[in-house]
């Protein structure tokens, strides 16, 4: 991840010196285009279990807010449809959709559920698995130079995230039987960022970006049919994303 901050900083900081090409030739900012991208993206979720049992009431006090935070890889593709207007602005309409490898996290019990010494609840595991997300946004940037544009980017973002929560019927662990619940949901959230292009060749520009996203919280009463193993969750999420990567234009 390091390596790709390195990369994105050094060419966005390259925007201030010379073109790569002649600001005469081959660039277009009007009309369709399609690209694809490489970089991380970095999952903030925050466990908090609000309460367990029957009737619904009060956790450990000391495990039930966790982070189960992740990175990863993210590969992503987008089409979009931009023009020129007043002189020096562009502005664009853009779908964008991205994966992630390694949007996992998970510990070895249930937050808020943990009364005993240590090693805790041996067998209970909980995670938060989060695989791809998309963006319907809109963009709005000035042409700081013929074959260069920097931009401000902004609208809905989704992100696909499983919670699970799992536990073992034994001595000192919390559920009085074997359990296992998965929770999927598509979170629907807003995303706001910034980026740049610059003409390589002819129609092919290289493309820097970086977006933050709040997705909310996915909210979950696990085990509910079992009212004594009852265990009442949020999880916030959110993310940042970075990427570089090529962009097309027709």
């Amino acid at each position: 991840m390091k390596v790709l901050r390195k990369l994105f900083i050094a060419a966005a900081l390259s925007i201030g010196g010379p073109a790569l090409a002649d600001s005469h030739v081959g660039h277009n900012w009007n009309g369709p285009y399609a690209g694809v991208g490489i970089g991380g993206r970095w999952v903030n979720a925050d466990w908090d279990t609000k309460a367990i049992g029957d009737p619904l009431c009060c956790t450990d006090g000391i495990t039930d807010q966790q982070s189960f935070d992740a990175s990863g890889f993210r590969f992503n593709g987008y089409v979009g449809y931009s023009r020129v207007i007043s002189g020096h602005m562009v502005v664009a309409l853009e779908a964008d959709i991205g994966i992630a490898v390694g949007g996992d996290e998970s510990k070895g019990f249930i937050p808020g559920t943990v009364f005993g010494p240590p090693p805790g609840t041996p067998g209970d595991r909980t995670s938060v698995d989060t695989e791809w997300d998309g963006a319907l946004l809109v963009r709005a940037g000035i042409l700081i130079a013929p074959t260069t544009l920097a931009y401000v980017t902004g609208g809905l973002a989704f992100l696909d995230v499983d919670v699970s929560a799992s536990c073992v019927a034994v001595g000192g662990n919390w559920c009085l039987a074997d359990r296992r619940q998965s929770e999927s949901d598509l979170k629907v959230g807003w995303t706001l960022g910034a980026g740049f292009e610059m003409l390589l060749r002819d129609n092919l520009y290289l493309r820097g970006e970086y977006r933050y996203s709040d997705y909310g919280s996915v909210d979950t009463t696990f085990f509910a049919s079992a009212p004594a193993d009852r265990v009442q969750t949020s999880v916030e999420l959110e993310s940042h994303t970075l990427s570089i990567g090529m962009v097309r234009r027709f």
